[in-house]
């Protein structure tokens, strides 16, 4: 039974205090137990600590977030989602932390999962992801996700890379795909403006396959909301 209590404002400003007891116990035989708090206030999130035990899964949430100096910090270690009975399977670990006020955050983390099911027929074999993003107009930002035996419904991708360095105004993207046997990569390099369109040059382009295909040289490419534009093709 969760026990806990919360405490705030709606005027002049929101602000929110709460804090919550999970007495131990146990699910599916095994260690229940928690505890945690929250504060908020001056759009900030401050004094927040989280500690969980859910049948050998841990989760654990510790630091301040929204301000200048501000450091938040997440550990997730769950090697038995499938306990929650919540329509989870397989393994998920996470760590990393979000710094820096909500004008311009820098977010750094890790993600592993193994043999992961999700509700609405999802899943993943295998998935690594590694990133470190920072969110201001000229921060530099990289992340590089792998993963096999992706799975949505009826549709499965067999393997996949996806690795993106830079900054907001120039930076290069490269894909590598594996799909029924079909083996599709590319690469672009290009920026955002502050209107939010991409403009840049699919650089490389390449499908194996039945049909197969290769860029023979960059091609412009813009990209928005409003409009796709991709010129000059040669393959």
């Amino acid at each position: 039974n969760l026990r806990g209590e919360v405490a705030g404002a709606l005027r002049p400003e929101l602000a929110v205090h709460t804090r919550f007891e999970l007495p131990p116990g146990t699910l599916e035989g095994r260690p229940v137990a928690g505890r945690g708090r929250l504060n908020y206030a001056r759009a900030r999130v401050f004094d927040a600590a989280l500690d969980l035990e859910l049948a050998g899964n841990r989760v654990r949430l510790a630091g301040a977030a929204g301000g200048p100096g501000d450091s938040l910090n997440w550990d997730i270690v769950a090697p038995a989602l499938a306990r929650l009975n919540l329509g989870l399977a397989g393994q998920l670990a996470s760590r990393g932390r979000l710094a820096g006020d909500w004008r311009a955050p820098q977010l750094r983390g890790q993600a592993q999962a193994r043999e992961l099911t999700l509700p609405g027929g999802l899943g993943v074999a295998a998935l690594d992801l590694d990133a470190d993003l920072a969110a201001r107009a000229e921060g530099p930002f990289r992340a590089t996700l792998t993963a096999r035996g992706l799975v949505a419904g009826q549709r499965r991708v067999d393997s996949l890379r996806l690795a993106l360095a830079g900054t907001r105004a120039a930076h290069r993207l490269e894909l590598d795909a594996v799909l029924a046997g079909r083996r599709l990569a590319l690469a672009a390099r290009g920026g955002l403006d502050a209107a939010l369109t991409w403009q840049g040059a699919l650089e490389r382009l390449h499908l194996a396959g039945d049909w197969p295909l290769d860029l023979l040289a960059p091609a412009p490419l813009v990209v928005s909301a409003t409009r796709q534009r991709l010129g000059g093709l040669a393959l």
